[in-house]
């Protein structure tokens, strides 16, 4: 962690990934929550458990490509 802290392009890769993570992942939620909102026979709170996995999952594919970016410029 401290070779990313000193070497200033890997920051800024790390911290454009969170933050590309982060949008994803609300845009992420927003599609899911859209697409179930059309199935009135599902309960609200299940719309919103449902987009949350989906908004993790695209945060999550985003890190894990930072990471993969990380493995390769280092």
């Amino acid at each position: 962690m401290n070779a990313i802290i000193q070497n200033r392009q890997l920051l800024l890769i790390v911290t454009f990934g969170i933050l590309f993570g982060v949008i994803a992942a609300i845009a992420g939620f927003i599609n899911a929550y859209e697409g179930y909102s059309h199935f009135p026979e599902i309960t609200s709170a299940k719309k919103i458990w449902l987009s949350l996995s989906i908004a993790l999952g695209a945060f999550f594919v985003i890190s894990g490509g930072v990471i993969i970016a990380l493995f390769f410029l280092q």
